[in-house]
């Protein structure tokens, strides 16, 4: 029988990307952000939210708990909720997916899981060398950049002040971390980031949280995770998506980095009518109603349309809150008077803000998209959403050239 995998996540987009790695390689693949019904599960074949004939044989669950914008005592919370009534043994493997460049409440999170699961050690191998992002001698570097001279400096929630990995994750309660070098041998109790400037490096950590998988909780990004499922005897089998089926295409962006220009530029060079978020306000009915008269002209008229915020970044209390309850709520007013065969959705927050307000909790994940991290899922619940395709990324990830072919 295939192993049966758990994961907590804590954004869609990582959700979803971690879910379509397990359906890569062969699993059957579901993500779930009702907690509710999932973590009232006593048993692993209820709690994979699987079809029945699919946890006969295995499969991967993804738990997005949507708490990487939570202060992180609610957040510790959040996951121990997720995962009270699950039971260890009842998992071959069970991991807790983390931003890839330490963004949220990592610690609150890992130690809260690691309670719950009785773990003494976190090994903690975020970063994606596949992606050009790297530990080594305790610093944090894409394609050899240090971590705060890259955009990620820039990030509205979580600006990278350093690339130091320790000073990133911040300070913990109970438990200090440090890192370890590829050398280093795993001990037996702490907190421990794993240092990896290549995919062997990766693979070597895999090895030393596989042979102590009772006591110690793997954690990190998509890169890892892979390479503990390749312990657990798989192999890559299911190929990517070439590309998408054709229809109308709704792209949705909530991003106010500068990434959203470059996406803005690419959109009109390739005919996508861009639909920018109204300046005065992200709440008024009435200019809410004009920007989905505007988005609709657009689908109408060419098949295509690109939400975005595109404003200058507002750090003040609840503005990235407010700002994505007005990008759901024009979402949801789209989809109530057009059909859109394919919703792209750029970001776990953005993601998160229309799933949420469409009433989507379930999903079954068909696979990536051309390139890893881009993940086609169709929704399984709410009358208004059954059967629907759409389409999620990391904000940091590009959409691959597919998407842009019609």
């Amino acid at each position: 029988m295939a192993p049966r995998v758990l994961v907590i996540a804590d954004d869609l987009s990582g959700a979803a990307e971690i879910a379509a790695i397990g359906a890569r390689y062969g699993l059957a693949a579901a993500v779930q952000r009702d907690l509710i019904d999932c973590a009232a599960s006593p048993t692993a074949a209820a709690a994979t939210g699987l079809p029945a004939a699919e946890q006969k044989t295995g499969g991967v669950l993804v738990i997005d708990t949507d708490t990487r914008l939570l202060d992180p005592d609610i957040a510790a919370d959040g996951v121990r909720r997720a995962i009270r009534r699950v039971r260890p043994t009842d998992f071959d493997l069970i991991y807790k997916k983390t931003d890839s460049v330490l963004r949220g409440p990592i610690l609150a999170e890992v130690e809260a899981i690691a309670d719950e699961l009785k773990r003494d050690a976190v090994l903690l191998v975020a970063q994606n060398p596949s992606r050009g992002r790297t530990i080594t001698g305790g610093e944090y570097r894409i394609a050899g950049v240090p971590l705060h001279k890259t955009a990620f400096a820039r990030d509205p929630e979580y600006p990278a002040r350093s690339c130091k990995a320790a000073e990133l994750l911040g300070r913990s309660r109970r438990r200090t971390p440090s890192c370890l070098s590829p050398a280093s041998e795993l001990p037996t109790a702490g907190l421990f980031v794993g240092e990896a400037e290549n995919d062997d490096h990766v693979r070597d950590w895999a090895g030393r949280a596989a042979r102590s998988m009772s006591t110690v909780l793997p954690a990190g990004g998509a890169d890892f995770f892979a390479a503990l499922l390749e312990r657990l005897g798989l192999a890559a089998s299911k190929p990517a998506i070439e590309r998408p089926p054709p229809g109308r295409t709704l792209f949705v962006c909530g991003s106010a980095s500068a990434y959203t220009s470059e996406l803005m530029d690419r959109a009109r060079r390739e005919k996508v009518p861009v639909c920018p978020m109204p300046q005065h306000t992200a709440g008024a009915a009435a200019l809410i109603e004009n920007w989905r008269a505007d988005v609709c002209r657009a689908l109408d008229t060419g098949g295509r349309a690109l939400v975005v915020i595109a404003r200058p970044l507002d750090r003040s209390p609840g503005a990235p809150q407010r700002l994505q309850a007005a990008l759901a709520e024009l979402v949801a007013r789209v989809l109530a008077s057009h059909d859109v065969d394919k919703l792209m959705l750029e970001g776990g927050a953005t993601a998160s803000a229309v799933c949420r307000k469409m009433g989507w909790n379930r999903f079954e994940v068909d696979g990536e998209l051309a390139s890893a991290g881009v993940v086609q899922m169709r929704v399984l619940d709410a009358l208004a959403g059954i059967g629907r395709r759409i389409y999620i990324k990391p904000g940091s990830y590009a959409w691959p050239e597919a998407v842009w072919q019609g």
